[in-house]
C-alpha cells in the first residue's frame, strides 16, 4: 500500500477542488486506507476510538486506528482492509493499534482471528500484537492466531505463507503448515500445524462465498500490489476488470460489486454498476450519518453491498435507473467519507444532500472553510428523488432516522462539508450497551503504535470551533499537551526488539512502480 501511495504524502491524492484547482497533498490529510466491518453474526460489540462506551456493531461502519470489536459467546465477524479479510471467532477482543497508509497493526488480547492476506507490499508491514509476542506477516497467505488469557499463551498457525514471530530474545520464522506455541519472553515451541476445527470450517465457508461471488479474486491476488498497469489506457473498464483494478488498488469492499448487482455498458460512462434495488431507490437514502475521525461526517449505508459505491466513484441516473460509475482507467482510488454536496441553512435548519455525478469534483471536507460556496451546475441537484434531508437534531443523533426525500435542496450550498457540530451519539451510532467482559492484557508489539486517542469529550470545544470539520493533527497535539490525562484507556503496549533475528526468506521482487504524478480524485 505504501509504495502505491507514495505520491499521497500519507493522505489524499492530488484531487480536483470545487473550482477545478489541483489540491497539493498535505501532511495533515487523513489516511487513504480504511477498514470495514462487512459481515457479522450474533453478539458483536463496537468501541469507536475516543469513546469508553461500547455499542452494537454496525455493518459498513469505517474502521480505523484505535477502533475495537468484541465478539460474544455466539458472535463472529468479518472485516476487510482492502482485499485482505480478517475473521473473528466468538469471545474475541480485537482492535486496530494502527491503520494508515504505511502499515496495518492489529491487537488481539483474547480469542481467535484468521487473516486471509491476498495483497502485501514489501514496504507495507502487517503486524499483530498479542500479550505473548508480536507477529509480522511476511507473505500473502492464510494465518490464524489464538490467545488464551487463562493459560497466558498464544498460538500462531500458518496454513499458507510465512510469518516472523518476535517473542523472547530471538525472532523465529514460522513457515507454511506450522504451528508455534509461545509465551511472553520465551522462545516458541514450533510443531506441525494443528488440524482444522470449527472456526477453520467457518473461515473456509466464508472464503468459498467470496471466491464464488467474485471470480476476479484469484486474478487480483498476488505476492505484491503495485505497478502502473493501466495508467496509459483510458478506455472504460468492463465490470470484472473494474473490480480487479479496484481490488489491486486496495479499495475496501470492491468484492461486493460482483457478489451483488449487475454491470451494464452505458453512454457516455462506459461500464456502470447497477445495484440490486427497487426502481424507486436513490443513492444515499437508506443509512445514517456518523462522525468518523479523521475524515468527519461519513455516510454509513444499510445495504450489505453499501460501502465502495458510497466512498468511491460517482452516481448517475441512466435510463431512469441509478448506476454507479467507477471512472476511467488512469485515475486513482482514494477514500472519501461521502461523495455528496450538502445544502443547509434553511428555515427549518435542515441538512440536505445529493450525490455527485461523474466528472464532478470533490473537495476534501477536512480542508474546507465553513462558509457557503459558489458551485458550478451540479447534475443531480434537480433529479427527482436525488435530494434527501434530515433535521440537524436527527442528522447528529445516529438514531437510525430514515432521511426524507426533498423536491429541492433548500438553503445555502455548502459543498462537501456539513457544518454541523457532532455529539457523542454521532460517533457511537446507537445506544451504549453493557461493557463486554474485556481484559486489557498488556501487549507486545514489534512497532510502537500511535499514542492512545484523546477522548471525544475532551475534543468537544475544538470541534465546536471547527463547525463540522475533524480536528487537525496540530489541534490534537495541542490538546494532548494541554490535557495529558484526557486519553482513552487501552492495553499497555511494549515494543520488542530481538537480540538475534532469524534471516528472512526473500520475497519475490515487486515490479517496478511508475511515478503516476498527480492524479484526480477521489474515486475512479
Amino acid at each position: 500500500m505504501k509504495s502505491v501511495l507514495l505520491v499521497l504524502t500519507g493522505a489524499l491524492v492530488a484531487a480536483i477542488a470545487l473550482f477545478s484547482q489541483t489540491i497539493t497533498p498535505q501532511p495533515d490529510d487523513p489516511p487513504v486506507r480504511v477498514g470495514r466491518l462487512n459481515w457479522l453474526s450474533g453478539d458483536v460489540s463496537f468501541q469507536p476510538a475516543g469513546l469508553e462506551e461500547w455499542t452494537a456493531a454496525t455493518i459498513n461502519y469505517p474502521l480505523t486506528t484505535s477502533d475495537h470489536l468484541f465478539t460474544g459467546k455466539d458472535g463472529r465477524a468479518e472485516l476487510h482492509v482492502g482485499p485482505n479479510a480478517i475473521r473473528l471467532d466468538a469471545n474475541t477482543n480485537f482492535g486496530f493499534l494502527n491503520l494508515d497508509d504505511s502499515m496495518v497493526q492489529l491487537s488481539l488480547t483474547e480469542g481467535s482471528i484468521e487473516i486471509q492476506l491476498t495483497a502485501l507490499d514489501d514496504d507495507d508491514p502487517f503486524e499483530v500484537a498479542t500479550p505473548s509476542g508480536a507477529v509480522t506477516l511476511l507473505r500473502v497467505g492464510d494465518y490464524r492466531i489464538d490467545t488464551d488469557p487463562e493459560r497466558d499463551a498464544t498460538m500462531l498457525t500458518v496454513r499458507a505463507g510465512q510469518a516472523e514471530l518476535f517473542s523472547g530474545a530471538n525472532s523465529v520464522v514460522i513457515r507454511a503448515r506450522q504451528t508455534a506455541y509461545f509465551r511472553a519472553d520465551q522462545n516458541p515451541d514450533v510443531r506441525t500445524a494443528n488440524n482444522p476445527d470449527d472456526f477453520d470450517s467457518f473461515v473456509a465457508e466464508r472464503e468459498d462465498k467470496v471466491v464464488t461471488a467474485d471470480p476476479v479474486v484469484a486474478a487480483a491476488a498476488g505476492p505484491t500490489r503495485g505497478g502502473d498497469r493501466f495508467s496509459d489506457r483510458m478506455a472504460p473498464l468492463n465490470g470484472p476488470a473494474a473490480v480487479a483494478e479496484l481490488e489491486s488498488e486496495g479499495v475496501t469492499g470492491a468484492e461486493d460489486l460482483n457478489a451483488y448487482g449487475t454491470w451494464q455498458n452505458t453512454m457516455p460512462y462506459g461500464e456502470a454498476w447497477v445495484p440490486p434495488v427497487d426502481p424507486g431507490w436513490t443513492p444515499y437514502s437508506d443509512g445514517d450519518w456518523a462522525f468518523v475521525e479523521p475524515w468527519g461526517w461519513t455516510w454509513v449505508d444499510n445495504a450489505p453491498w453499501g460501502f465502495t459505491v458510497f466512498h468511491y466513484g460517482r452516481w448517475a441516473l441512466v435510463n431512469s435507473r441509478w448506476m454507479w460509475v467507477p471512472g476511467a482507467r488512469g485515475t486513482n482510488t482514494v477514500y472519501a467519507p461521502a461523495l455528496v454536496t450538502f445544502v443547509g441553512g434553511g428555515a427549518a435548519s435542515n441538512v440536505s444532500w445529493f450525490p455527485l455525478s461523474p466528472r464532478e469534483d470533490w473537495s476534501p471536507p477536512w480542508r474546507n472553510a465553513v462558509e457557503p460556496v459558489a458551485l458550478p451546475r451540479l447534475s443531480n441537484r434537480n433529479v427527482p428523488g436525488a435530494v434527501h434531508t434530515l433535521s440537524q437534531s436527527d442528522f447528529v443523533s445516529g438514531g437510525r432516522v430514515k432521511p426524507m426525500s426533498a423536491l429541492v435542496a433548500e438553503g445555502q450550498v455548502l459543498g462537501t462539508l456539513a457544518p454541523v457540530m457532532p455529539v457523542r451519539d454521532s460517533v457511537l451510532m446507537g445506544p451504549p450497551r453493557t461493557r463486554p467482559l474485556v481484559v486489557n492484557r498488556p501487549l507486545i508489539a514489534r512497532t510502537a503504535p500511535p499514542p492512545a486517542p484523546i477522548t471525544f469529550a475532551a475534543k468537544l470545544g475544538m470541534l465546536a470551533q471547527n463547525q463540522g470539520r475533524p480536528l487537525t493533527p496540530r489541534q490534537l497535539g495541542d490538546l494532548r499537551h494541554q490535557l495529558p490525562a484526557a486519553v482513552t484507556t487501552r492495553a499497555a503496549v511494549r515494543s520488542t526488539v530481538p537480540l538475534v533475528s532469524t534471516p528472512r526468506v526473500a520475497k519475490p521482487a515487486a515490479p517496478a512502480k511508475a511515478d503516476k504524478g498527480t492524479r484526480p480524485g477521489p474515486g475512479r
